[in-house]
């Protein structure tokens, strides 16, 4: 399903995607998330926090991921936080895009060969030849990396549910899209779709949130609008899947990692197929 936006390109209705707990389909590895996977538009990676634990602990198991250059990139990180989020986002990416090159090739690349550096707008970028469009997010839940199939661009984003300020909701959000009452997941949604379709367009938060209006359809404004409109004016859609059970644990005596109920997580994956006159900068 899908509507007009505001100068006659058409955007559609985000697809929301409820998961559970079986979201995880490697438990204690990389892996991705199935259920948010539209078919033939993007491929996911996800990487749990304790995974990167181990990567940050033990050097052997960074060099079966990591590229010399990534592993002095890593190095150079100086808070533990920071560390464990570029682990968790690398770790993600690297299991994607070992995924596409495995379905675009017929064979899978070493992982330390797919190394991953930034552009200069921040928006990461792969070495090797074909590599496609993919987007890297983090959170408290792990690393999430979407790459777009058949030449899509994608922006994605991932971010857990917790409380907002209405003072601060109001400067992100449009009136109409704020909902009726306090409301954490409607407002956590709405954040990272927005962040999803401004990383997409390769703006992040160059350009400020209220330039994507979501209604459940999604009207772009500004700055926004007017990089959209550079692109060719592409259809534009955007898959939510909200993650009711995203806490990380242990089951007892089972040695499996599995997923804990907590105030859960949301993942926005926006992509879009450009326009042949579109270009990216």
């Amino acid at each position: 399903m899908s509507t007009s936006c505001q100068g006659g390109g058409k955007l559609a209705i985000i697809t929301p995607l409820t998961t559970n707990s079986s979201v995880l389909s490697e438990p204690g590895h990389a892996s991705c998330l199935p259920a948010l996977e539209e078919e033939g538009a993007f491929l996911t990676g996800f990487c749990l926090p304790e995974a990167a634990r181990a990567l940050a602990a033990e050097p052997s198991r960074r060099a079966g991921l990591l590229s010399p250059a990534e592993e002095s990139l890593f190095r150079g990180l100086r808070s533990e936080k920071r560390r464990l989020d570029w682990l968790a986002g690398r770790g993600a990416a690297k299991r994607a895009l070992a995924r596409y090159f495995r379905e675009a090739r017929e064979s899978t690349p070493d992982l330390p060969a797919i190394e991953i550096s930034s552009d200069a707008q921040g928006a990461p970028r792969c070495s090797l030849p074909g590599a496609p469009s993919f987007s890297i997010s983090h959170c408290a839940a792990g690393g999430l990396c979407a790459v777009g199939r058949g030449g899509r661009l994608v922006g994605a984003d991932w971010e857990m549910v917790v409380p907002r300020c209405g003072e601060l909701a109001r400067l992100f959000a449009r009136p109409g899209e704020l909902p009726p009452g306090p409301d954490d997941r409607a407002l956590t949604r709405l954040w990272a779709v927005k962040e999803a379709v401004l990383k997409l367009l390769g703006l992040g938060l160059a350009a400020p949130p209220r330039d994507v209006e979501v209604l459940p359809e999604i009207r772009l404004h500004g700055r926004a609008r007017r990089r959209w409109l550079e692109l060719g004016s592409p259809e534009l859609r955007c898959a939510v899947a909200e993650c009711g059970a995203c806490g990380i644990g242990s089951s007892a005596g089972t040695g499996r990692t599995e997923v804990l109920t907590t105030g859960g997580a949301i993942a926005a994956v926006a992509h879009a197929r450009p326009s042949l006159s579109g270009d990216r900068a």
